[in-house]
């Protein structure tokens, strides 16, 4: 049975990076997904578990917590946007995009955050 062409709106489900020109664009509409102080404060927790748990398993030489670090420092995050950020009707944007953009994205607001420039409270 032959396929049907894609519609423009199905190759951009396929190829999330089309829907944005640049990193740029896409944090516009990450941060649209992050505008809750509560779920800031969330993500913001998740990454100081990451710098204060990854130095510690170099300097101590012990792996196994390393296991742990994806999950205790992820699950801030969800809980973040489950509890604070309203589901909304339409399908998130950012969803499937490089996981680049998203990690640079995390970090970018966490650096806001901790210079002032983004509010958390």
């Amino acid at each position: 049975m032959p396929q049907e062409p894609k519609t423009e709106k199905q190759d951009l489900l396929d190829e999330p990076e089309k829907r944005f020109r640049n990193f740029n664009e896409f944090y516009k509409c990450f941060m649209e997904n992050h505008r809750h102080p509560h779920n800031r404060k969330m993500h913001l927790l998740g990454f100081i578990i990451q710098i204060i748990t990854i130095p510690y398993f170099m300097i101590t030489r012990n792996y196994l917590p390393l296991l742990f670090i994806f999950p205790a420092s992820f699950i801030p995050n969800l809980i973040g946007h489950w509890a604070f950020e309203s589901p909304s009707d339409k399908p998130r944007e950012d969803r499937g995009v490089s996981w680049v953009w998203s990690a640079r994205a995390h970090f970018t607001m966490v650096f806001y955050l901790l210079i002032g420039k983004l509010s958390a409270f």
